[in-house]
């Protein structure tokens, strides 16, 4: 298996540097690796629009700020580098982008609207100008979000993902470089960039861009059977995105190490350690970072708007409506404007399966004089009414009770009470569970926890536990070899997080027992003690 791999962050993260300064950021000078080929010169024509500026470099190549020279509108021109515009792969990418971006047509995915060559050779994308900053660079300068700030990017995010996934697309890149955060009304705004690594989920074996058993993508954020080099399908973009939201919430990856084949090796068999471990957040959360984390994707969420809904409930935010979640649209109906005279129009009628306006025009002159007969009954009636009511009241309530047939009467309905200034709800949702997490320290090797008699595995010293009931007690027993039994019972607040830091004694000496008198007593036949004589 040959490894391809992208780099997450730093110095070396040189391949996506042109997608952060295609969408505004400038990069400094030590951070732009310059291209081959001679820079665009402001004024060059790049198909409709004009260059301004370059406004940065990387190893992909360079990307410059164009505007429209009739209607003002603004874009990112990228053009590839020399190197990587002779090598068909790499235009196979760049064309894949493109085309990936405008088949799935989603707000929360950069745009693409042009791609062409330039005279000398290289190929170029227009894409959308953004000014923002992606969410790698962010989290350099802030460390970790709170769960707040994280819950509207990542929403947009898994909802971009949706899409693309709706389309049959499988991103196979995602990573805080790739998530661009702009503002849109002082709310931010996510772009999800770089589907120069996608692939169909259901691209046969003479379509597909990549060999099979060829590891491509950025090691910290791959799912396991990616690290494996096997078949992938949009539940390997769920692994990623729990892999960025464990960073988001924590302000580190759940895997890491000097060597891409280690962190290789630790997502396909390494269980990561819950994120309440390394920072505080709130009940639930460990729950949906952990599911989107799991080794088997049959485990994982179904789809990205499963994880979407799940943060935004969590937290107790308003869930955003989609629509690709929403019911299909009925079939609209046609509406055909005829452009022959109005005197023809009239005496004619519209066609089957359609409705002409002519055709509406006539069912609303009939209905108009319908309105009208039925008001001049109206009047004669009450007329009438009036003149019986005149010389015999009770008489004319009988003659009146007689002419309006008598309905069934149905109970009364009594009006929702509406408490003023209270804005109005949806229908509530059953409040989950309150629920606490249990951290327990461990440090004696080969020791066993239980939670209330369930077995808890012990990663790097710890075993915990998320999403117990909170006000109840908790069980905990830890055995370890040479040592007494540990067993006490935990009560746990909700949304908090008990620590217990077992300290077992040493075990007692028993009693002598008699010698076993069988063959190879004190040892078994190989020369190997055994410890139960």
């Amino acid at each position: 298996m040959s490894v391809e791999t992208l780099p997450a962050r730093g110095p070396a993260a040189t391949t996506v540097a042109d997608d952060q300064t295609m969408l505004g950021q400038e990069l400094s000078a030590d951070e732009i690796v310059g291209g081959e080929g001679a820079d665009l010169a402001p004024g060059t024509k790049v198909g409709e629009y004009e260059i301004e500026r370059k406004v940065g470099a990387g190893g992909c190549g360079v990307v410059y700020l164009a505007r429209h020279p009739l209607i003002g509108k603004r874009a990112a021109v990228k053009v590839l580098a020399p190197a990587r515009a002779a090598d068909p792969v790499q235009v196979d990418r760049f064309l894949l982008e493109a085309r990936s971006v405008n088949a799935i047509g989603h707000r929360n995915i950069v745009d693409i609207f042009a791609f062409g060559k330039l005279p000398d050779g290289r190929t170029y994308l227009v894409m959308e100008f953004l000014e923002g900053e992606d969410l790698g660079k962010h989290l350099e300068k802030v460390g970790r979000l709170a769960p707040e700030e994280v819950v509207p990017i990542l929403s947009q995010l898994a909802r971009g993902l949706a899409a693309a996934h709706a389309k049959g697309f499988v991103h196979r890149d995602l990573k805080p470089e790739n998530v661009f955060v702009t503002t849109q009304d002082g709310q931010p705004q996510v772009k999800l960039l770089d589907f120069g690594l996608t692939k169909l989920a259901d691209a046969t074996e003479a379509t597909r861009k990549t060999r099979k058993g060829v590891v491509m993508g950025t090691p910290q954020y791959m799912s396991p059977e990616q690290a494996r080099g096997r078949d992938v399908d949009h539940r390997t973009d769920i692994y990623s995105l729990g892999v960025v939201l464990y960073e988001c919430l924590t302000g580190r990856l759940p895997f890491d190490s000097n060597s891409d084949v280690d962190i290789l090796i630790r997502h396909a068999c390494e269980a990561p350690q819950p994120p309440s471990l390394i920072a505080p957040l709130p009940a639930g959360i460990d729950r949906i970072v952990l599911k989107c984390l799991e080794k088997d994707s049959a485990r994982r969420y179904a789809s990205a708007t499963d994880v979407a809904v799940d943060l935004e409930r969590t937290l107790g935010l308003p869930v955003v409506s989609d629509r690709a979640s929403s019911p299909p649209i009925a079939a609209p109906i046609v509406i055909e404007v005829d452009r022959r005279p109005i005197h023809e129009t009239i005496s004619s009628e519209p066609d089957g399966g359609r409705v002409s306006v002519s055709a509406l025009a006539t069912d609303r002159r009939k209905i108009g004089v319908a309105a009208l007969l039925g008001l001049a009954i109206l009047g004669v009636l009450l007329l009438i009414g009036g003149l019986l009511l005149s010389t015999n009241s009770t008489e004319a309530q009988s003659v009146v009770a007689a002419t309006v047939p008598t309905l069934p009467s149905s109970p009364p309905v009594s009006p929702p009470t509406v408490t003023p200034g209270a804005p109005p709800r949806a229908a509530e949702l059953p409040a989950p569970p309150l629920v606490g997490q249990l951290a327990i320290a461990v440090k004696l090797r080969g020791a066993r926890v239980s939670v209330d008699g369930v077995d808890v595995p012990v990663l790097r010293g710890v075993a915990s536990v998320a999403d117990l009931r909170a006000g109840e007690e908790h069980v905990v027993r830890v055995a370890a070899p040479g040592h007494e039994p540990y067993e006490r019972s935990v009560r746990i607040g909700a949304g908090q997080t008990s620590s217990v830091e077992p300290d077992l004694e040493p075990a007692r000496e028993k009693a002598a027992r008699p010698p076993h008198r069988g063959p190879g007593a004190g040892s078994d036949r190989d020369g190997i003690v055994n410890p139960w004589e």
